[in-house]
This record gives C-alpha cells, sequence and structure tokens, in this order.
C-alpha cells in the first residue's frame, strides 16, 4: 500500500510539474488572448459619387483586411469613357495578384466598383507595384500595411473628401 500511495505522489508531481510549464508558457508568450481586432468603417457621399471603406486590423494597427465600394453616377460621357478604361487597367491588377479581387459593374451612367484585399495574405510586394495608395501607408520598417496612415492619407486625398469613420 505504501508503494501504490508513493508511486501515485510521483505521478501528480509530475502531471502538476506538466501543467506547471504549459501555463508558464501560455503567460509568458501571452497565449494570442490580447490581440483584438479592430474594424472601421468610412464613408463619404458626394452628389455624384459614393465610396465606403472598411478595414479590419490588429491591436498593433496592423491591417488584415480591406474592401472599398464605390458608386459613380451622372458624370459627362467622356469622364465616364475615362473612367471605364481606368476600370479595365485596374481588373488586369485583379489577375495577377492573389487575394486581391476587383470586380465593377456598368449600368447605363452608373459605374459600381468592389476592392478586397486580404491584407494577411497578399504579396506585399505585389500590392505596392498595382495603383493605388497602398505603399502611402505601408510601413516598410514594420512590414506591414498601418491603419492609422491609411485613414489620415485617405482623408487627405481630395477623391475622398468628407470621409466619415466610425
Amino acid at each position: 500500500v505504501l508503494d501504490f500511495k508513493i508511486e501515485r505522489n510521483i505521478k501528480m508531481k509530475k502531471i502538476l510539474i506538466a501543467v506547471n510549464l504549459i501555463l508558464v508558457t501560455l503567460i509568458v508568450s501571452g497565449c494570442g488572448c490580447s490581440k483584438k481586432e479592430k474594424v472601421l468603417e468610412c464613408s463619404s457621399n458626394r452628389e455624384n459619387y459614393a465610396i465606403s471603406l472598411y478595414f479590419k486590423a490588429d491591436s498593433n494597427n496592423k491591417i488584415t483586411y480591406f474592401e472599398k465600394k464605390e458608386q459613380i453616377s451622372n458624370y459627362n460621357p467622356d469622364l465616364l469613357e475615362n473612367y471605364k478604361n481606368n476600370l479595365i487597367f485596374l481588373k488586369n491588377w485583379d489577375d495577377s495578384i492573389d487575394f486581391y479581387d476587383y470586380e465593377y459593374e456598368i449600368n447605363d451612367d452608373v459605374i459600381s466598383t468592389d476592392l478586397k484585399i486580404d491584407f494577411s495574405k497578399v504579396n506585399h510586394d505585389d500590392l505596392l507595384s498595382a495603383p493605388g495608395l497602398y505603399s502611402k501607408y505601408y510601413d516598410y520598417e514594420k512590414k506591414y500595411f498601418d491603419l492609422n496612415k491609411a485613414i489620415e492619407i485617405y482623408k487627405s486625398d481630395s477623391d475622398y473628401e468628407n470621409l466619415q469613420c466610425k
């Protein structure tokens, strides 16, 4: 009976040591528990132009996902044709970059666009070579796209006049 108690105590000590090691590892590593996701939505509506931006970022303001929707209407025919040509150009980038999805629809004098970028998976060098404001909010030192810089850039761009974020 004494051997059984000693053997049981040894097993319990080993289990307690293992549990303590696991707990210490989780505490030291932070267990990923403190990483909260931020979601930010911005929009601007003008007479012939509406835009919405949707960002997801981690607790360090590293953008993980981005979506931009635009709707342009009642432009004069020359501007509308120019915009259509730009859409074809941008759509070609969609075909060359993984996790970069650009869709558009043209109905009479209304153009709707939808851009989705999975920043957690997209190749940064590919995206930085694409047309857009991405290089302006890329933190080259930290190697990520910064949410605060992105909002600052978009708000200062005249195409995003009166951009409101919440």
